[in-house]
């Protein structure tokens, strides 16, 4: 009788934790901005390198761009070093990494982050032209900068569970978690 009654309370606990767990961001999209795609066989030696990454279910090449779309499936965490190991092991260098990203919203205690899922990185949110001007007035920002609007925006949504879309290209410093620099940002719910 208990093992029939501990199946039927384990299935009530999962159902009730995953309804419980809160949404987290999928990287819907990497742009790589990539210095020597010249001809169609180059990219196709990058391309051998990209679609064997976990998570890419696409790859889209404009050289006169110099710049490489790669859809994600969201079904894997997307680690940066791979797309920057696969673009030095091509021979070519990288010199943007700019992502589109759908989740939700936390507070940190440095601003604001769009978390990339449970034990995983979150990415902390800054605006280029917020961070530039307070450095240019002689301020050196402790905490990530954004604009009055943006913040406003983000801070309607911490707790929520809706979704929101966020695109900005990706800033990294040792020792430090990566920052997005946000450059659109839509509510979608």
């Amino acid at each position: 009788m208990i093992k029939k009654y501990r199946g039927m309370l384990l299935a009530f606990l999962m159902v009730g934790l995953l309804g419980a767990t809160p949404l987290y961001a999928q990287v819907e999209e990497v742009i790589l901005r990539v210095d020597g795609l010249a001809c169609p066989f180059c990219a196709f030696g990058l391309e051998k390198k990209c679609t064997k990454i976990p998570g890419v279910k696409s790859y889209d090449v404009d050289m006169k761009e110099g710049k490489v779309h790669i859809g994600m499936s969201g079904e894997e965490a997307v680690r940066l070093d791979r797309f920057r190991t696969a673009v030095k092991e091509a021979g070519f260098t990288l010199r943007d990494v700019y992502l589109r990203a759908k989740g939700t919203i936390e507070k940190t205690n440095t601003g604001f982050a769009l978390a990339l899922g449970p034990g995983r990185d979150r990415l902390l949110l800054f605006e280029k032209e917020a961070m530039g001007k307070k450095y240019h007035q002689g301020d050196d920002p402790k905490n990530l900068v954004l604009g009055q609007e943006l913040a406003r925006q983000l801070e309607e949504h911490i707790g929520s569970k809706e979704e929101v879309r966020i695109e900005g290209s990706v800033h990294e410093h040792e020792g430090l978690p990566a920052g997005l620099a946000v450059e659109k940002f839509e509510a979608l719910g």
